[in-house]
């Protein structure tokens, strides 16, 4: 009963006469404790200040002679040592003055010792009794440094008897250490004590302070904090709309600020439930009058404005704003017509009108004009359907319908249909039209020209930076078409890279050459996309109408045909149709254009296939094959190209620098290592090819008999004589001549009696069966022996399993090269091709069972010159 009158009590008084005296209860706590600690921490202080002062500087005082007595000794007993092991005078003359220094060093912090005023009887006595024993020791030591500096063996005996005497200053010393150490002990037993008595004065005042720090802080909580947590949640509730407050009854009867608040708060609730009741049914009655007309306002695709008799707005929807961009705000309601109508105006609503005109137009006639629709075109380019229906008793209601998508749909609808997506340009269907319109207006003295063209290379484009790059390119073409064209004609795409021109009214076929050459000049113009410049060319057909016949189907078909005899000819070109034109040959036409630039641009190399001697198992010599890598094919076969460079007359300077590179290539090589290099019959028609061979002997400084021409028996059907006598120069000069192809074209025995080849080729297509078929045995094993009876050598290409290898060993057969022994490889990759055959050639002569497992250095030996041996 006395605890709830206190609490009562409590709760009643002011926040402010609670803060205050809680306030006080801990501040005089906290002063306690502070007062109590200060207390302790001076005496601490004070029994500290004297234990440095004294105890500790007596000990560092003692420490200090501790080190210099030590010093002395252990100097001394250095001093007979160095005098009895010959050390110089002057090293010795330094250590003695060092030992008497020392020792007056130590009789200075003794008699400082002595006259301390802090020391003890028994300190005292033991301090006076080292100063004696000291000197005693300072004397002796002087005594032995001084015999030892003459008489070492003497020195050392006399040695002993200063150690006696350090040993009695020692004993005196150490007395007057643990007497200062005992001192020490104490006075920290002292300070421990006393601190451990003040510890427990502040553990006890700081229980005391932390339990009034409690009952205070339980004080505050029940009666100011509970009660305010009560009533901020119950205000949180208010917030969100739950008005049913009931307070406690012991906060319905407080008196301070809380209790009033608690008041307040029910009065609050009781009139908001109140308000709320009448809100609600007034939102009802609204609700049910207004909630189908906003869903039709809300939910209209149509702008929509309603205005009474005096053009002043009744309502309109957010579409209608939307549409004009007019800022809401000025779609109030009350706002006049005019005044929303100049907002129309000035925020671009219309198009090629005057404003004081149009308003003064609508001014007096809105309301009276009848239901009527128009479409009104607005500045930025949309169409609106306005729909104007008068009001009964004045004013009226407009409807305003966005149609811009609708047409633009329909027009794009009715683009696509006629152009190509891509480019923009006419497609195929809109270009039949315009072809067809062409033909039916053309007259008598004129005519219609279609251009069909296509860009070169262009699928190499796509492969290599892909169909996005391509777009981007078919794009740039079609601009640049566009620009050569201009009002001449019309330019379209029909698919991929195939483009079409229209010109309707041809009358000089130099006007149709001129816009030729300008769509070539345009193509050829370098493509910069995307940071890859692209070069490409456009081949172009041409096809003029006849003045009275023809349709436009053919026409287009001719200019089809003239396009493909352009890129049979070389691309970058136009092409006139003609009667009987061939569209065909397409790659070969292209690779007669580029084998122009394939040496100059590095395109060609030479590879190297080993021969291999079948009696040594030794390589005795590399064939040059040339290899034509093309920028945008790649590889192309020889068996492809050769024929084309004889053709076209590029055989020559290809041959020569055939012949060249090889020789070059050999000097790099062992000397016992031949070439092998193959003749067209076509070089033998100029006269100069023994020079050529002389010159590139002589540049790569080799010997004739390294290199080894081939070739084929047609050398032999054409000028016969010119040509025998210049392998017969050739053989002179010291080159080995080779048959090539041996049995596969016209080769005959006259032939080989009519020169005296050294070896002879048997061509790939005989030794790929010999194993298994006795024919290509049988016809191998002839030209062997026929080889042996002329005292020529053979070689067999194409060996390609160890079946074939081993048969031609058994026929006799003297050199073999294929693929068994390895493809043509590359000049830089010889050296290691060489080791490896060198060591599967010895791993065979050991035999399987045993391990080579390094080049001997016979092989190793062979000079190649490439490494810079």
């Amino acid at each position: 009963m006395k605890s709830r009158l206190i609490s009562g009590w409590v709760n009643n008084l002011p926040i402010g006469v609670k803060a205050f005296g809680g306030g006080a209860v801990l501040l005089i706590s906290l002063l306690s404790i502070g007062a109590l600690a200060i207390a302790a921490f001076g005496t601490v202080t004070f029994r500290l200040e004297n234990f440095a002062t004294s105890a500790i500087a007596k000990q560092t005082t003692q420490e200090e002679l501790i080190d210099v007595v030590s010093a002395a000794h252990l100097d001394l007993f250095r001093y007979i040592a160095w005098a009895s092991n010959g050390v110089n005078d002057l090293r010795l003359d330094k250590l003695r003055i060092q030992i008497a220094q020392e020792g007056e060093a130590a009789k200075v912090l003794a008699a400082d010792l002595a006259k301390r005023d802090d020391l003890t009887s028994a300190e005292s006595q033991a301090a006076l009794m080292f100063a004696e024993s000291w000197k005693k020791y300072v004397d002796a030591a002087r005594e032995t440094v001084d015999v030892g500096s003459v008489d070492p063996a003497m020195g050392t005996m006399l040695l002993g008897g200063s150690d006696d005497d350090f040993q009695r200053a020692a004993t005196q010393l150490r007395r007057l250490t643990a007497a200062a150490h005992l001192q020490t002990r104490r006075i920290v037993d002292e300070l421990l004590t006393h601190a451990a008595r003040n510890g427990r004065a502040i553990e006890i005042g700081g229980v005391v302070a932390l339990f009034a720090c409690l009952g205070i802080l339980f004080i505050f909580v029940r009666s100011i904090v509970i009660p305010v947590r009560s009533v901020t949640h119950a205000m949180r509730k208010i917030s969100f709309g739950n008005l049913e407050f009931r307070p406690s009854s012991a906060d319905s009867c407080r008196r301070d600020e809380i209790g009033q608040m608690v008041s307040a708060i029910v009065t609050f609730c009781g009139r908001m439930r109140d308000a709320k009741a009448v809100i609600e049914r007034n939102e009802q009655e609204l609700l049910s009058q207004n909630q189908r007309f906003d869903a039709a306002l809300a939910n209209m695709s149509q702008g929509l404005c309603m205005f009474d008799g005096d053009k002043r707005l009744i309502v309109s929807n957010a579409r209608f704003a939307e549409i004009y961009g007019i800022d809401p705000e000025v779609m109030k309601p009350g706002t006049h017509f005019h005044d929303i109508e100049l907002r129309r105006i000035d925020t671009g609503g219309y198009v090629g009108i005057d404003t004081e005109e149009y308003l003064g137009e609508h001014r007096d006639s809105t309301g009276e004009r009848g239901s009527h629709v128009k479409v009104q075109q607005l500045k930025d380019g949309r169409s609106l359907a306005i729909y104007h229906r008068p009001m009964p008793g004045g004013g009226w209601l407009t409807t305003h319908d966005d149609i811009t998508n609708i047409r633009r749909i329909e027009a794009q609808i009715a683009h696509m249909a006629h152009h190509d997506g891509l480019t923009d340009l006419p497609n195929r269907t809109l270009f039949a039209q315009t072809l067809d319109a062409a033909f039916e207006a053309r007259s008598e003295h004129q005519q219609v020209a279609v251009f069909c063209l296509d860009i070169d290379r262009f699928k190499s484009v796509n492969d290599t930076l892909g169909h996005p790059t391509g777009d981007l390119l078919l794009k740039i073409a079609s601009a640049r078409l566009t620009d050569c064209v201009r009002a001449t004609g019309t330019a379209a795409r029909l698919s991929g890279d195939e483009f079409a021109i229209i010109v309707p009214a041809v009358r000089k076929r130099e006007e149709m050459e001129a816009l030729a050459e300008r769509i070539v000049d345009a193509m050829a113009q370098p493509f910069d996309i995307e940071g890859h410049q692209i070069c490409v060319s456009a081949s172009v057909g041409i096809a003029l109408s006849k003045s009275a016949s023809g349709t436009a189907e053919e026409l287009v078909r001719n200019a089809d045909t003239a396009l493909y005899r352009a890129k049979a000819e070389g691309r970058s070109v136009f092409r006139f149709f003609k009667s009987g034109m061939d569209a065909g040959l397409q790659r070969r036409r292209q690779l007669e254009m580029d084998l122009r630039l394939a040496i100059r641009e590095g395109q060609m190399e030479l590879h190297f296939q080993p021969i291999i001697d079948l009696a040594s198992d030794r390589v005795v010599a590399f064939e040059a094959l040339l290899r034509w890598t093309h920028p945008l094919h790649g590889p192309i076969p020889p068996s492809e190209f050769i024929p084309i460079a004889e053709d076209v007359g590029y055989i020559e300077p290809m041959g020569e620098w055939v012949i060249r590179q090889a020789c070059l290539a050999a000097a790099l090589w062992p000397d016992e290592i031949h070439v092998a290099i193959n003749l067209s019959p076509l070089q033998f028609g100029k006269h100069d090819l023994v020079a050529t061979v002389t010159g590139a002997l002589a540049d790569a400084g080799i010997a004739p008999s390294r290199i080894e021409l081939e070739v084929t028996e047609s050398v032999l059907l054409h000028d016969s004589d010119a040509n025998l006598k210049t392998l017969q120069d050739l053989r002179d000069l010291g080159a080995r001549i080779v048959m090539d192809d041996f049995g596969t074209g016209y080769a005959s025995l006259s032939y080989l009696r009519s020169f005296p080849f050294d070896k002879i080729k048997i061509d790939r297509c005989f030794v790929k069966d010999v194993a298994t078929n006795a024919e290509s045995g049988a016809i191998v094993k002839a030209v062997i022996d026929l080889a042996a009876s002329l005292g020529m050598t053979t070689t067999a290409e194409g060996v390609e399993c160890p079946e074939q290898l081993d048969y031609l060993r058994s026929q006799g057969c003297s050199e073999a090269q294929g693929f068994l022994y390895s493809a043509a490889r590359p000049a830089e990759e010889l050296p290691a091709l060489l080791a490896r055959l060198t060591m599967e050639t010895m791993r065979r002569r050991v035999g399987a069972d045993r391990e080579v497992s390094s080049i001997p250095a016979s092989v190793t030996d062979r000079r190649w010159r490439a490494d810079g041996a």
